[in-house]
């Protein structure tokens, strides 16, 4: 990491929190330092030109706690997890363009039977949804009411890698229409990195289940 970097960081060492409620926040990092995302992304639109590539490859999170809420529907056996006011909203995980390449939808790589039993998770047809909700299926009542019970500890961290710099946001995919495009002749951004979002008991640290983006070819 760069000393230019590095003071970027320091600058913005406090995270980011939604206002109104302590145990509510939304928090962004990058290479795990606390950063305010929005001054990064303003200063990526205005630094110079040979700073221009600092940020590309650096891993970059989002965790969201405190925000989610829990229906479950008795008859359908279906419980849904929202997450009030919006996640991520900073970060691309999906193509913006019609034609080019790019994330296709979020895949359930497994869930906790804990919590879950034998449920199963909704693979979400509408993009615009799939970050904001999650659906799961076939969930009894007796494992519902112990994931209500946590509702107050629940929510979502995402990490993936800084692609390039979108309209208003950090991308961590390779299409798009770029205000910054992170280099191709680094070699590093020839191929897809991983983004993966985990639903979390932040008060144990328990991962009840997780998702990972599948990209179209």
């Amino acid at each position: 990491m760069t000393n230019r970097l590095i003071a970027l960081i320091v600058v913005l060492v406090n995270a980011a929190v939604i206002p109104g409620d302590a145990d509510c926040s939304e928090e962004y990092y990058i290479n795990g330092n606390p950063v305010l995302l929005y001054k990064t992304i303003n200063w990526w639109y205005d630094c110079r030109p040979e700073d221009s590539n600092q940020l590309c490859g650096s891993v970059i999170q989002c965790k969201n706690k405190g925000n989610v809420r829990i229906e479950y529907n008795d008859v359908e056996m279906r419980l849904k997890l929202t997450v009030e006011n919006g996640f991520a909203d900073l970060l691309g995980i999906f193509k913006s363009c019609e034609d080019c390449f790019g994330p296709s939808y979020l895949k359930p790589m497994g869930l906790d039977k804990t919590y879950f039993g034998s449920g199963n998770a909704v693979i979400p047809i509408d993009q615009s949804q799939t970050i904001n909700s999650y659906i799961f299926n076939s969930i009894d009542r007796l494992h519902a009411l112990k994931i209500k019970s946590i509702e107050n500890f629940l929510g979502l961290e995402l990490e993936g890698v800084v692609c390039g710099l979108m309209n208003g946001q950090i991308a961590l995919h390779q299409a798009g229409e770029w205000l910054k495009e992170c280099p191709l002749e680094s070699g590093w951004h020839r191929e897809n990195f991983p983004i993966t979002i985990k639903i979390i008991n932040f008060k144990t640290r328990e991962i009840l289940a997780q998702y990972t983006v599948v990209f179209d070819n």
